[in-house]
């Protein structure tokens, strides 16, 4: 276990009433200490909201025994797993008593004035989101603990639009959307309204795009949220859900397509990250190729041969790299190819260029 030294401050402002909501799935190992981060605060006036994905390990019994320590503690179960955080985490939503929830993984933590500080912004500012200050710890990091998001150089004292800020998510994310307290109205409403091609493991990030875009007013706040560097965690198994940031891309693609025709910038980036991503696929297939079975793979390519068929080649040209646009053009069984054979070579010349030294 990680110590995080917290120095606690702030004065309880008391205004509203926060639902944390905390889906949980084979996370035995950790989420007593996140359960433990959240009866520490200093803002009494919350609830949290478990909802068990059919582990089979200690969780549901650590959750069960939390729940009898505090009233506060709901726990629920899904009838059968869902094999991705979305399902237990609507579900966990819906089942929550109040206006504004905290989504919190089960296996991090927050600093105990998190719901202070971030129950106070909502109070100065009427958001309908605000979003934290984001740390990583654990993992490959071993003992160290390194803010990752919002990044120091992007302002978080500006309340933004969801229209305005929701561009910054493309790609590389450039503020910290885990955690942070949601509007439940909004959530709920664009969790009905936006549908996605596919179950898959990323549904949850599409989703929340959606929901940013949709948000009225968006805040930030310095509330700490610490992300623990979790192998084990569902959107870092190896199995064919590894690869549904493929749709992801797709339906952002897609989403800013429609909703930005006013801002070409934005169509620009995420056909971009669509590009990107189909590359970034086919690499990390054939890393992962000898740990999937033969339906998994050929699944996988198939997601892959329609990222393909859709990128708009001639709309990227000049804005990535020209070898690798060019391998693109082929067609895809040939592209596909084409890149494994790039990546052989590119890998011997560094190689050889590394043994002269």
């Amino acid at each position: 276990m990680i110590k995080i030294s917290f120095i606690t401050t702030s004065t309880p402002a008391q205004t509203m009433k926060i639902s944390i909501i905390m889906p949980a799935y084979n996370a035995g190992e950790y989420i007593g200490e996140a359960i433990e981060s959240i009866l520490a605060q200093t803002y009494p006036d919350w609830e949290l909201v478990i909802v068990d994905d059919c582990s089979t390990d200690s969780t549901y019994g650590t959750i069960l025994s939390a729940a009898k320590t505090d009233s506060r503690i709901k726990v629920f179960r899904m009838p059968v797993n869902s094999g991705r955080c979305l399902e237990p985490r609507l579900r966990a939503i819906r089942e929550a008593s109040h206006d504004y929830i905290c989504c919190i993984d089960a296996d991090d933590i927050v600093e105990p004035d998190y719901l202070t500080k971030i129950a106070r912004r909502v109070d100065e500012t009427g958001a309908d989101i605000v979003f934290t200050i984001n740390y990583a710890f654990g993992g490959d990091l071993g003992d160290r603990v390194e803010r990752y998001a919002s990044d120091e150089s992007f302002d978080i004292s500006r309340i933004y639009t969801g229209k305005e800020l929701m561009p910054l998510s493309i790609g590389e994310w450039e503020f910290a959307a885990g955690g942070g307290c949601w509007n439940k109205e909004l959530y709920m409403r664009c969790a009905a309204t936006y549908r996605f091609d596919c179950a898959n493991a990323f549904a949850d990030e599409a989703l929340a795009r959606a929901i940013i875009f949709e948000a009225r007013k968006i805040a930030f706040c310095d509330a700490s949220y610490f992300y623990r560097m979790n192998d084990a965690s569902v959107t870092h198994s190896v199995s064919v859900k590894q690869f549904s940031f493929i749709n992801a891309n797709r339906w952002i693609r897609e989403f800013a397509e429609r909703n930005y025709q006013d801002r070409p910038d934005v169509i620009d980036k995420a056909r971009i990250s669509e590009f990107h991503g189909l590359f970034d696929g086919l690499r990390l297939l054939r890393t992962l190729s000898p740990s999937l079975d033969r339906r998994d793979t050929s699944d996988i390519m198939r997601q892959l041969s329609l990222t393909h068929s859709q990128i708009d080649f001639a709309g990227v040209h000049g804005k990535v790299s020209p070898r690798l646009w060019a391998i693109g053009r082929l067609p895809f069984r040939m592209s596909a190819f084409t890149l494994g054979l790039y990546d052989l070579i590119r890998k011997a010349l560094i190689n050889t260029s590394g043994s002269r030294k």
